[in-house]
């Protein structure tokens, strides 16, 4: 576990942090002009473990269908430009992700494609909240009809009702970040559309929608990994029938080692060192740390098991300076 005084603590973290990172759970963000958007998502995929965040900066969808020809939507996506959502807080928190732009939603659905990326869209609003009704104007509204009864391959399917076994192994799932929607191309290409209700039936903001659905994405696929199988088929084979079965799910009782096992990470080896050399440069700080971190680069030390900070990294942190201020005033008024 992590204290302070650990020789070469940072690293332990970081692998620690490296050998939880998923890579069959890729996080897609559509455009927006707030950077805070871009923020509160980028943080939820480091907490959640996710590693890649793709950014789709193309034209609102509204001002594509406007357009007359394809060639004429292809040049504006080409010429669109957004503020430069990279700069202040986005760019601190996306130092450890891998992020990668695409201006146009033929180019994402071919990336997608070329990393066997089942593509899911994620709709957080409802369909009236939207400031464009792409629904009426894609001829798909039967998407919204029954709300996820499942009788249609189109509808929108509640993510709290899948299974295990509905989740692809490789998912790119597509938030759009403001109330513009979803571009045609996307909504046609994409193999399934998801929501996550809420009992009050109101919609959530982005920052809320893309921790839910993630946490539960990542949740079920971790829920296929080694030992959970043999969990499932002992409680069938017990007897176990005097509860709700749904609840199962949702319940772990599993080893230490088996809960290991199912936080692992999936990075390949190569990625890995390609991130230890990104990390390790953002850590060291200085050319004379970096060179020793580089000694670690294919010969990692063996990393924390447990990521929270001890109770003395828990107190409350005041700046020097402000302690000096503090320490005058209170001799100044006599409490000292």
């Amino acid at each position: 576990m992590d204290a302070p005084g650990i020789p070469l603590r940072k690293l332990k973290r970081c692998e620690a942090v490296l050998q939880r990172r998923l890579k069959d759970v890729v996080v897609v963000l559509g455009r927006s002009s707030t950077a805070r958007h871009y923020e509160a998502v980028c943080r939820t995929c480091e907490c959640l473990g996710v590693q890649n965040v793709w950014i789709l900066e193309h034209p609102p969808p509204r001002k594509l269908e406007e357009c007359p020809t394809r060639e004429a939507a292809e040049q504006l996506e080409e010429s669109f430009q957004l503020p430069n959502a990279g700069s202040g807080i986005f760019k601190k928190a996306r130092k450890f992700l891998s992020v990668r732009r695409f201006k146009r939603t033929r180019d994402l659905m071919d990336a997608c494609k070329e990393e066997g990326l089942d593509v899911w869209c994620v709709h957080g609003l409802a369909r009236e909240e939207y400031s464009f009704d792409f629904a009426e104007a894609y001829g798909c509204e039967d998407l919204f009809e029954g709300h996820g009864g499942g009788e249609s391959s189109r509808s929108l399917r509640r993510l709290q009702g899948m299974a295990p076994r509905d989740v692809p192994k490789r998912v790119a799932l597509v938030f759009c970040t403001d109330e513009n929607g979803f571009s045609r191309e996307l909504m046609e290409g994409c193999a399934e559309h998801v929501t996550y209700e809420t009992k009050a039936g109101t919609s959530l903001h982005i920052s809320v929608s893309s921790a839910l659905v993630i946490h539960r994405v990542i949740h079920l696929k971790r829920q296929k990994g080694p030992g959970v199988l043999q969990r499932v088929l002992g409680w069938v084979a017990g007897g176990a029938h005097g509860g709700d079965r749904g609840e199962y799910r949702y319940t772990y009782a599993f080893s230490e080692r088996d809960w290991e096992e199912m936080h692992k990470g999936d990075l390949d080896e190569g990625t890995k060192l390609e991130l230890r050399r990104k990390w390790f440069k953002l850590l060291a700080k200085t050319e004379v740390r970096n060179e020793e971190y580089c000694k670690y680069l294919k010969n990692p030390v063996k990393p924390f098991g447990d990521l929270r900070h001890p109770n003395q990294f828990r107190e409350a942190r005041i700046p020097p300076k402000m302690q000096k201020r503090l320490a005058a005033r209170e001799e100044k008024a006599g409490f000292t």
